[in-house]
């Protein structure tokens, strides 16, 4: 065995930086999860903790320039899940976890599976707007569903009591935690769906991202998705986004919030309907003041019954005075022009002219007839004429002197032999029928 003299010596100083290299140069960047304890806070900002399992410790700090990075911040007996790298704090030796990141254990798969699920979902176009429907201003019918425990339900109740209470809620309980929530979830919806009210909400309070992972389940983003009716998903705090927000038709950032946006304001509808009274009454006296005036005008030129039977009474006694004065007259000038107004009747009479547009009618009627027959002569011996020509040229008049057409296969027409070869067959139509002909020879 060497002496101290003839073997190196470190000092304390020299060893704990070399293994301080060594540790942080071997684990520079590794996860480690346990359970916290320890946890101290000095006024400088950091935070020191013990990271612990059944069986060991590990000192851990997080500076304060990193504390905004993290998920979640220690909390003491809670597990968490660690980013960092090893080092030794060479005043006292102890060997520590500098800290990069921390988050609550588990929530990481939660926010990968979270984050697959979302991509997957926006690429079919589930969140597209196209597809979002338009929420009722004014519903009359509601559906919540929710647990039918909790601040939520009384918060959503009390709202609608306060800003429109015409409104009809039903609610349809589901439990919104667990490992039931996602089936409760969606079974609640189909129920809501066959009473088809006019706005559904689905809504829960604030919680952990474990907390809200029925809300992030495949199977309630697409029925939420496929509902006919619209859906406001109203989950967690302004801060809490699941994916149920992305395929639902509104996502408010509270239920109450949901609460208030799908619904008018009570009092707004009250100050709207005095505006209208007053205008309304403002134009009822102004038609009013126009009837008014019409009617006194009309009053001016409307006459007394006594005033006009007077006044008819004057014109009738002039008229008496005239007709006495008339009949009075001889009439023997009424006679002379009776007479002659019946000369001029007679001499207008229609049976005169009827007899003579009868006699022209009758000429008319037979040169017409003699026309037609002139002109069907004259084309039946142009049809003749047309006809011989056309079965002068007609092929078929060739094939009845004993000529014959051939075709070749293609049903093409043959001319000359140069276009057949031997031993083909062609196709010979006669005046009667066809033969089907195998060329022997042929000669040009």
């Amino acid at each position: 065995m060497k002496s101290p003299k003839q073997a190196s010596v470190y000092s304390v100083d020299a060893l704990t930086s070399e293994i301080k290299k060594l540790l942080e140069m071997s684990y520079a960047d590794i996860w480690v999860e346990g359970e916290v304890s320890s946890l101290a806070s000095p006024p400088s900002g950091h935070l020191y903790f013990t990271l612990k399992d059944t069986s060991s410790i590990l000192k851990c700090v997080l500076f304060k320039n990193k504390k905004y990075l993290s998920a979640s911040h220690p909390v003491e007996g809670e597990k968490v899940l660690i980013r960092g790298r090893i080092s030794v704090y060479t005043a006292r030796g102890d060997v520590q976890m500098i800290c990069s990141y921390i988050e609550a254990a588990g929530e990481g798969e939660l926010r990968r599976r979270f984050d697959e699920l979302k991509s997957r979902l926006m690429a079919e176009g589930l969140f597209d707007e196209s597809r979002k429907q338009a929420i009722p201003v004014k519903p009359r019918d509601i559906a919540l569903i929710t647990s039918s425990h909790g601040a939520v339900l009384h918060d959503i109740i009390s709202t609608l009591k306060r800003r429109y209470p015409l409104i009809h809620l039903k609610l349809y309980p589901a439990t919104v935690q667990g490992d039931k929530a996602a089936a409760e979830i969606t079974n609640a919806l189909s129920l809501a769906i066959r009473h088809a009210p006019q706005v559904i909400i689905i809504a829960r309070g604030g919680g952990s991202l474990e907390d809200l992972q029925a809300f992030n389940d495949e199977t309630v983003a697409r029925a939420v998705s496929a509902c006919p009716i619209p859906i406001v998903s109203a989950i967690g705090h302004e801060t809490d986004f699941v994916i149920t927000d992305f395929v639902a038709d509104l996502r408010a950032p509270t239920p109450t919030a949901a609460a208030t946006l799908i619904t008018p304001d009570i009092e707004e509808i009250n100050a709207s309907l005095v505006q209208f009274q007053s205008l309304l009454d403002h134009r009822i006296q102004i038609k009013l003041n126009s009837r008014q005036q019409s009617l006194d005008f009309a009053a001016q030129r409307l006459k007394h019954p006594r005033d006009r039977l007077v006044l008819q009474a004057g014109e009738l006694q002039q008229l008496s005075l005239r007709l006495s004065a008339a009949y009075q007259k001889t009439p023997e000038a009424g006679r002379r022009r009776l007479e002659c107004l019946r000369s001029g009747l007679q001499l207008l009479a229609p049976n005169n002219r009827l007899n003579s547009q009868g006699y022209t009618l009758e000429k008319l009627s037979d040169r017409l007839n003699q026309l037609v027959a002139e002109r069907l002569n004259k084309e039946n011996a142009r049809l003749k004429q047309n006809t011989a020509a056309l079965q002068a040229f007609s092929p078929l008049q060739t094939l009845a002197r004993g000529y014959s057409i051939l075709q070749n296969q293609q049903g093409e027409i043959v001319r000359s032999s140069d276009r057949i070869k031997i031993g083909e067959h062609i196709h010979a139509r006669l005046h009667k029928g066809t033969l089907d002909v195998e060329v022997k020879g042929k000669t040009k």
